[in-house]
């Protein structure tokens, strides 16, 4: 069975504490069906699909309501579902859905460095990795310790004399539009360029641990939001890791355009001609996309990071990260909603839920019917120590990757024999990925899709299925228990790639006050 298959694959090393012939785990009572609805999943939909099948799990591809977890994407989706839900209030305590009311805006560059500006403002130890950022554009500027003197939209003149600076707008995603600064001439004409629309500015990290001796590289981080009162934050072991296909360079007006030297982002590598595709998930030393496990020993080993304090700082990091969002995220029913003009501008204060999701839009009657998996791009100095990019409300969960079959770019495409074979790590998934991309395999054709802007083919990506797959897994994982109710947070997380984080840390608290 597809459970079994998955246990010797040893995709999850967690599954062999299941039994193969119930997918249940061993002295747990579950409820005997258990569904996901992905009608409004979109890119989602692959990887959900794949870990429910694999899992044992039912698919529900309809719009109808129907199953445990509803899988949403945007706003317009996750403001239907839940009325669709409230029709339905019966059944309301056993669905779960997979955005948080305001999250996505609260993601947002600009919102976000509002709410983190201040964070650091009034705590500056426990918020030292967030960077340096200033607001730019608009009506205002505002940096991280107040009001701005340099102009209508412009930081003070001091900060492009500490360092450069990079610049992204306010809700851009996967590289585009971001740039990197050196002068106040360079931000004047970039803002000129968007005419003054509102962005981000911030600290170029110079110190970055380098791998391979000479790569600039960042992680991929996966947060389980389960809920918000109480606050429980679970956070995945294993993640991505996305290395430049060029060697570093310290940025000058010389090499700020070689992209793929400063910038991680997947999307503009790709492109590139040098890119690796390393596909081994045990392989930490080589190529573009690893995953985060496998490389942390490699650079624990290397003797370039001490693998336990680098994860005790991110745990430190995402748990003061998700406790600074969730007021944000909470409905105030005592105060009196102000309007949308009196905010406008308002870069000096951190959003709240009005704002950030709207006074009229439909409301879940239970709040804690909602979660969402968060990615976190991190980024280690030459130390060791995390400095947190941003936070996205909806981290890719593809699993392809991409081979330009013509041009300069033009590579070795992998036939289908070399899927993994039976009994090998991820034979299970990889084959039922490639049978899930059709024609885009290159059956007949090339594909032409906005993927790559040559002709190509779409193969597994066996980093993305061995990282997102324990995200997505472990996260259905833990909703599933959290349906029935009275489990710790340890409890939940068993036996899933996730450990507790919040919720540890208050049950600690708690602890300490009894004695």
């Amino acid at each position: 069975c597809a459970v079994e298959s998955l246990r010797r694959s040893s995709l999850v090393p967690y599954l062999r504490d299941y039994n193969t012939k119930t997918g249940i785990p061993k002295g747990v009572n579950m409820p005997k069906t258990f569904c996901v609805n992905t009608s409004c999943a979109r890119g989602s939909q692959p990887i959900v699909s794949l870990v429910t099948r694999a899992r044992g799990w039912k698919e529900e591809p309809i719009g109808n309501g129907r199953g445990n977890v509803q899988w949403v994407v945007t706003e317009d989706d996750l403001e239907q579902t839940l009325a669709m839900i409230q029709k339905r209030k019966k059944k309301q305590l056993e669905k779960r859905v997979a955005r948080i009311p305001g999250m996505h805006k609260l993601c947002h560059k600009v919102a976000f460095a509002r709410l983190m500006n201040t964070m650091k403002a009034a705590d500056p130890d426990n918020f030292a990795f967030w960077p340096k950022t200033w607001i730019v554009g608009g009506t205002n500027a505002m940096g991280p310790g107040g009001a701005s003197d340099g102009g209508p939209g412009l930081p003070p003149p001091s900060v492009f004399k500490k360092g450069p600076l990079i610049y992204k707008p306010d809700e851009g995603g996967q590289g585009d539009g971001i740039y990197l600064i050196l002068s106040k001439t360079d931000l004047e004409r970039r803002l000129q360029y968007c005419n003054n629309h509102t962005a981000v500015l911030q600290r170029y990290l110079p110190n970055p641990l380098l791998i391979n001796g000479e790569f600039k590289f960042d992680l991929r981080m996966y947060v389980l939001v389960l809920s918000l009162e109480p606050l429980r934050v679970f956070i995945c072991r294993e993640g991505l890791v996305r290395v430049c296909v060029d060697p570093y360079q310290a940025p000058t007006n010389k090499n700020i355009h070689k992209v793929t030297s400063h910038l991680t982002n997947y999307s503009l590598n790709k492109l590139a001609s040098n890119f690796e595709h390393e596909d081994d998930p045990s392989c930490g030393s080589a190529g573009t996309k690893r995953c985060m496990d496998a490389t942390f020993r490699y650079l624990h080993e290397e003797g370039l990071i001490d693998r336990e304090q680098v994860w005790a700082d991110i745990r430190a990091c995402v748990a003061q990260t998700t406790s600074a969002m969730q007021p944000c995220l909470m409905e105030d029913k005592e105060r009196k909603p102000w309007s949308k003009e009196q905010y406008k501008g308002r870069h000096d204060q951190p959003p709240v839920f009005g704002e950030i999701w709207g006074y009229d839009r439909v409301l879940p009657e239970d709040p804690n019917c909602c979660f969402n998996i968060l990615g976190f791009d991190i980024m280690l100095d030459s130390k060791g120590k995390p400095t947190l990019l941003e936070v996205n409300v909806n981290p890719s969960l593809v699993v392809d990757t991409v081979y330009p079959v013509t041009g300069p770019q033009g590579a070795y495409v992998p036939p289908p024999s070399e899927l993994p074979p039976e009994g090998a790590p991820l034979h299970t998934l990889a084959h039922a990925c490639f049978e899930q991309l059709g024609s885009k395999t290159g059956k007949k054709v090339p594909c032409k899709c906005m993927s790559h802007h040559r002709p190509h083919v779409h193969r597994p990506c066996l980093c993305d299925l061995q990282a997102k797959s324990q995200a997505v897994l472990g996260a259905l994982e833990i909703i599933q228990r959290d349906v029935r109710g009275n489990f710790t947070g340890r409890e939940l997380a068993a036996r899933t790639a996730y450990e507790p984080l919040y919720e540890e840390v208050q049950e600690q608290e708690e602890k300490d006050q009894q004695v």
